[in-house]
């Protein structure tokens, strides 16, 4: 009986492990037909295939702790394979490209709520600051205005005693050059 239970199990885990390459192989194809619907650049397409790769490896590990123990086989591995390419034969196409039909239709649902709805609502928010800015900006210039009255006025000073010192001179030397 002993040994029964043991290949129940280890079927089992081949079951398992074929059921995450099937998942692994659907979230690949929801990248996949996010790639071709929106062609994202080139970064955000490394980072989306880098995420895949390094959730699908902790979750394959954190399966087999919960399910095999910790062991690593390599049953456990074409199991994986093998659910993968099943799901990649039999449903992959299918589901990559309703996946890109459903990218492109939140695309153009987006730049219709960012057409309709957003841009007016920056245009709105924009004249009403425009509105309310209008005081602030008057009383900054009246401000300006009356600093470059005073900034005037100690400039007018410092030039008027500069003349008057000038003109004392140049009377200096006219008056020693009559002598």
């Amino acid at each position: 009986m002993q040994m029964f239970d043991a290949t129940g199990a280890v079927l089992l885990n081949v079951l398992r492990t074929a059921a995450f390459g099937a998942a692994a192989g659907l979230t690949l194809d929801i990248v996949n037909g996010w790639k071709s619907a929106l062609r994202p650049k080139k970064a955000a397409l490394f980072a989306a295939d880098l995420a895949w790769c390094v959730s699908a490896a902790v979750c394959f590990f954190m399966l087999l702790l919960a399910f095999a123990d910790g062991s690593l086989r390599l049953l456990w591995f074409i199991g994986a394979a093998c659910g993968g390419y099943a799901y990649s034969a039999l449903l992959g196409r299918t589901v990559r490209r309703v996946f890109a039909a459903l990218f492109r239709l939140l695309a153009r649902a987006a730049g219709r709520v960012r057409a309709g709805v957003l841009r007016p609502i920056a245009a709105a928010s924009k004249k009403t600051a425009v509105f309310f800015s209008k005081p602030l900006i008057f009383l900054l210039r009246c401000i300006k205005i009356t600093l470059y009255g005073l900034k005037s006025g100690k400039v007018k000073r410092r030039i008027a005693g500069r003349k008057r010192r000038w003109l004392r001179e140049r009377k200096r030397q006219k008056a020693k050059g009559r002598c």
